[in-house]
């Protein structure tokens, strides 16, 4: 793999994936406001409960997804792309038959047993699980193409697609809602327009790549095996970080009450963004990453790694600061001064969040180098330590407790994923830690130009000056000398000149 080719190939995929990425906040933020006043905090929560639980199949597609990604980036042979990709998509047509009928019996059983809502919000959440079972059989297998798109680093085509249907699906939701202002409809909604996404995925892979074929004849059952000892250490590791990421609505649910899902869910919304960036991010990272572990290039991934950390420590830190100071009134001027008790929860979130995205490229590069076992261990430790800080501190604190178990769960993963992959790299975890430490102490020093007595319209230049003093004291304090000559050589790169 060309060094300088990839470097160009990443820099226009963050940038085509930061678009869409904006793109769907502004959907998010529309459509969460459009649809929290037109359902009420109880049938918001609802939908927030059962859409986490959705994402273990609809959205995270169980380990498929980073699979494709990882072994098509890896070979631009046509047979073994036919044959990688018409494997999984068989496999994922089987197991998506079991996940239906699992979703189904969770339905059933499940829901009774663990929540104690009023009889008709019981028998909606009911309804929503049924409703996703019904497409879940195609929308499982189908799922796989788009992230074709990514391992062949055609961010451009992903990207499209998700702005298109993203944007048809809040308006799809919104039409069913005013027809039948219901949950249900919601949810039937959002499946329909899954749907229509990865099938367009599956008719534009054909068309633009006709050599991938699809066919039963490129089934490979040895294949297969290889592929599945990858597969089940990604889907542990994607349905443990889910775990985190929902069972804090799980536990405030059973505990508390929908509307205090729903106040969670607000702030929750905004905090996720940082690790919706980190993904556009890692997602234009992982194939290159994986191009340099797949042609031998050890030297190259440890400072892929290296960087790429701090990088990515240096790009969040700036709106991880805006946001906690704005918090307050981001959530009055978005939903309304009646929920603002979630501005404290959102405030907790951002710092666990920011801990999680800053180790992205941490996970990806475990990936990369197969050992996603390491990341699945760390994963599934992290979300069962979470679970049990939830019960106590929800009890304790409210639903602001769930905030507390995982911000600290959090930083446990934060400190154990990266010391470990430092140990497998050669590279002397405590420095490292103690830069990406030194990261976050100069973003709370430098947001101190907050305090600047500006009328509230100039809000804008905090957030500049606070982010171009922060990058540049970064710059020299933080990248060590080796580090800022590539980020020279990177930006001559992506600006079309020659390295020297």
């Amino acid at each position: 793999m060309h060094i300088d080719s990839a470097i160009k190939t990443v820099s226009r995929n963050v940038i085509i994936n930061l678009g869409g990425a904006f793109w769907q906040f502004v959907l998010i933020i529309i459509g969460t406001r459009l649809v929290l006043q037109q359902m009420g905090a109880n049938s918001f929560g609802i939908l927030a409960l059962v859409g986490g639980t959705a994402g273990y199949f609809l959205y995270l597609d169980i380990g498929i997804g980073e699979t494709v990604i990882k072994k098509v980036s890896e070979t631009q042979d046509a047979e073994k792309l036919s044959r990688t990709v018409s494997t999984l998509f068989f496999f994922a047509a089987g197991f998506g038959f079991l996940l239906v009928i699992l979703t189904i019996l969770f339905a059933v059983f499940g829901v009774p047993a663990l929540f104690s809502f009023a009889p008709l919000a019981m028998q909606s959440a009911v309804n929503m699980f049924l409703v996703i079972a019904a497409g879940l059989w195609l929308l499982y297998p189908l799922s796989l193409f788009a992230k074709v798109f990514v391992g062949l680093s055609r961010l451009d085509v992903y990207n499209a697609q998700r702005v298109i249907f993203q944007t048809l699906i809040l308006v799809m939701i919104l039409a069913v809602l005013r027809w039948h202002n219901s949950a249900e409809a919601a949810v039937a909604a959002i499946t329909l327009g899954g749907l229509l996404w990865k099938t367009t995925a599956y008719l534009t892979l054909r068309r633009m790549y006709p050599h991938i074929e699809i066919s039963r004849r490129h089934f490979d059952p040895v294949l297969l095996r290889g592929l599945l000892r990858y597969k089940a250490a990604a889907t542990v590791s994607q349905a443990a970080g889910h775990t985190v990421y929902q069972c804090d609505i799980y536990m405030i649910g059973i505990l508390l009450n929908p509307a205090s899902v729903a106040l969670y869910s607000i702030a929750n919304t905004i905090a996720m963004k940082l690790t919706e960036v980190a993904g556009v991010l890692g997602t234009a990272a992982f194939p290159m990453i994986s191009g340099f572990h797949g042609a031998n290039m050890g030297d190259t991934v440890r400072k892929s790694f290296k960087l790429g950390t701090k990088l990515m420590a240096m790009a969040l830190m700036p709106l991880v600061v805006f946001l906690f100071i704005y918090a307050e009134p981001l959530i009055t001027l978005w939903v309304g001064a009646a929920y603002l008790p979630a501005a404290l929860a959102l405030k907790w979130l951002l710092a666990a969040w920011f801990i999680n995205a800053a180790s992205v490229i941490t996970s990806l590069t475990v990936k990369s180098v197969d050992r996603p076992g390491l990341e699945a261990r760390i994963g599934a430790a992290v979300a069962a330590a979470n679970v049990a800080l939830d019960y106590f501190f929800i009890v304790k604190y409210g639903f602001t407790g769930a905030v507390y178990a995982t911000f600290i769960t959090q930083l446990m993963g934060f400190i154990a994923i990266n010391a470990a992959v430092c140990r497998y790299l050669n590279l002397a975890s405590t420095p490292f830690l103690m830069r990406l430490l030194g990261t976050a102490a100069l973003g709370a020093l430098f947001s101190a130009v907050y305090l600047l007595p500006l009328p509230s319209w100039l809000f804008i230049v905090p957030l500049t000056l606070h982010t171009s003093l922060f990058l540049t004291a970064c710059y020299w304090l933080v990248l060590d000398p080796e580090e800022r000559t590539i980020m020279g050589n990177m930006l001559r790169i992506v600006r079309g000149r020659t390295a020297p």
